[in-house]
């Protein structure tokens, strides 16, 4: 028994669910090799199976669930004696590339995450604004239990990760089910830094060792660290480095 409900893609930036379903397999039940466009997490509810990912295998039972990264083959199949059950979600975003961080593919996680996601239906029109705040606790829940009370570290790689593009403070701490100024505060506590400041280092010494390696313009460099703003991006190394990145450019560059 197969169901699957399909809704309208809204295109969310940060994490964007795309279909959700349920099958309980038929015993020897497989699907693959395959590769597929978009990440997928499936949950076994009951029964058990077997998970490849790029020729590693995983043996999987209740209470876990399996990641199902892009462009990567895949391959599944029910067992013999005891089929799974499983649930599923599809999605993409800027925060599904998290997932390709994580150690292992396979998450041990409570059930109580994925029981509703059928429930969608239940808001037509607005089931993928449902099914957006059920990655947002799923992925709470992932990255707060691999960084249990490390709020800090996470943070730190999120920055240096993202340090090329617009990065908010509401939306680490969205990702962390924290409130944002809770974790502005603790952050600065731990660090002495705030995460903009923090950020902002990241960016100048990313800048300088563009500089001092590449022969590109200011604009390029700016563009390459996060900053739209060419003249932000100068006054801020300035008070980084003492000088202009315009300097540091002509000094690895004599002959330009």
């Amino acid at each position: 028994m197969i169901k699957e409900v399909f809704f309208q893609n809204k295109h969310f930036k940060d994490l964007n669910p795309l279909v959700v379903g349920y099958e309980q397999c038929s015993p020897g039940y497989s699907c693959g090799p395959e590769i597929r466009h978009n990440y997928w997490i499936q949950y076994v509810i009951s029964g058990c199976g077997v998970f490849e990912l790029e020729s590693k295998k995983y043996n999987l039972k209740s209470n876990q669930a399996f990641i199902i990264p892009p462009s990567k083959k895949v391959f599944f199949r029910a067992d013999d004696k005891t089929p799974w059950a499983y649930t599923w979600i599809g999605f993409n975003g800027e925060y599904a590339k998290m997932l390709e961080r994580l150690k292992s593919p396979i998450i041990n996680i409570d059930y109580s995450f994925f029981k509703d996601l059928l429930d969608c239906k239940n808001f037509p029109g607005m089931e993928a604004d449902f099914l957006a705040g059920k990655l947002f606790m799923i992925f709470s829940h992932i990255f707060t239990k691999q960084y249990p009370g490390n709020y800090i570290k996470f943070v730190k790689e999120y920055l240096s990760s993202y340090y090329s593009q617009t990065v908010r403070v509401h939306e680490i701490a969205d990702i962390l089910g924290l409130n944002p100024n809770y974790l502005s505060t603790l952050f600065k506590a731990e660090t002495g830094k705030s995460i903009r400041d923090s950020l902002m280092e990241i960016r100048m010494n990313k800048a300088m060792g563009i500089i001092n390696n590449q022969h590109y313009n200011v604009t390029t460099v700016a563009s390459m660290v996060g900053y739209t703003d060419i003249y932000a991006f100068s006054k801020h190394f300035k008070k980084r480095f003492g000088h202009s990145p315009r300097y540091f450019i002509n000094k690895s560059n004599p002959d330009k």
